[in-house]
């Protein structure tokens, strides 16, 4: 049995792809950033103004620092 897709349900499916699709960039883009800040140079990180899609050189000084403390 073939379902035939009206051109309703065709418009609909790319306007839910769509939303959804930005919905998933809206969701995910703060846990990125959070990660790429994470593993910057402080330094580098403190002086960056706009969008943070790789990290800005690479340093786990923020992991070392966090397990220095001793109620972690």
């Amino acid at each position: 049995m073939v379902i035939r897709k009206t051109p309703q349900r065709k418009l609909f499916e790319v306007f839910n792809t769509i939303f959804l699709f930005l919905l998933m960039v809206v969701t995910a883009y703060p846990l990125i950033y959070i990660l790429m800040a994470s593993v910057s140079e402080p330094y580098a990180l403190m002086a960056h103004t706009g969008f943070l899609i790789k990290p800005l050189g690479f340093s786990l000084a923020s992991y070392q620092k966090a397990f220095e403390h001793p109620l972690l």
